[in-house]
């Protein structure tokens, strides 16, 4: 088993090949939980391997101005006057950005506080990730930092609706 991972990490083999131990693992107490496991490390490969599709051009400007529109209605919807209490950070844009084939949605934010370390910082909220024939995937940023995929395989008016419409993906 141990040849099947390295070889899958370096992508000389495409999927894990299903060990059957010849003692018990203790945190493997039946068959259907050792299968799931070995399922488990065959997906963690699969994504790794996997290649990243490039976007066509066409796509990109095609995609950037449909997101351009969805833009203005968020920068309506969340760019208020700057609060006068300086202890909190506001919206002061909000944009697109393409880096490699992902669209990335972007907030910058301005901090008045005396004790702030900058005075305007960039979050990014949601992410569409091309997948190759007009599909997207489409994740948002948890509060840890890491990227969280929730719909993969939208087209790109799926993915701007529920950027539009679902809590996750707000500024």
């Amino acid at each position: 088993m141990r040849d099947g991972l390295i070889a899958g990490r370096w992508g000389a083999a495409e999927r894990v090949p299903l060990y059957r131990p010849k003692r018990k693992i203790g945190f493997l107490t039946s068959k259907k939980a050792y299968e799931l496991y070995i399922d488990y490390w065959n997906r963690k490969i699969e994504n790794r391997i996997a290649p990243k599709a490039k976007i066509p051009d066409l796509i990109k400007e095609e995609i950037s101005g449909q997101g351009g529109k969805l833009v203005e209605k968020l920068r309506v919807e969340h760019i208020k006057p700057p609060p006068e209490d300086n202890d909190f950070s506001y919206i002061t844009d909000i944009y697109l950005k393409w880096h490699g084939s992902s669209l990335y949605f972007c907030a910058q934010y301005c901090c008045r506080a005396p004790n702030c370390i900058s005075p305007s910082f960039e979050t990014r909220f949601a992410r569409m990730e091309y997948a190759g024939s007009r599909c997207f995937n489409l994740s948002y940023i948890r509060h840890t930092g890491k990227w969280h995929q929730t719909h993969p395989g939208l087209s790109a008016a799926e993915c701007l609706e529920s950027i539009r419409t679902e809590p996750h993906f707000m500024p």
